[in-house]
């Protein structure tokens, strides 16, 4: 494959969890949570990878390394 990649996007924030997402996490209701969305972009602009991911916010940590490709 011959991707180029063009640009990220990323959105954290605070959502209140729902009953099956708080279950999984040990948490009780009513909870917030972290919802995660990232969409990666190649040079024509088509989404080329999609991410969401719900975290406690409580024990999340972020390190991020970005680079020119």
């Amino acid at each position: 494959l011959n991707i180029q990649l063009s640009h990220v996007n990323r959105i954290a924030r605070a959502v209140q969890g729902n009953r099956r997402d708080l279950a999984m996490l040990n948490l009780v209701p009513p909870a917030a949570v972290m919802q995660v969305v990232r969409q990666v972009f190649d040079s024509q602009g088509h989404v080329v990878e999609y991410f969401e991911a719900i975290q406690r916010e409580d024990i999340v940590t972020y390190d991020h390394q970005l680079s020119r490709l």
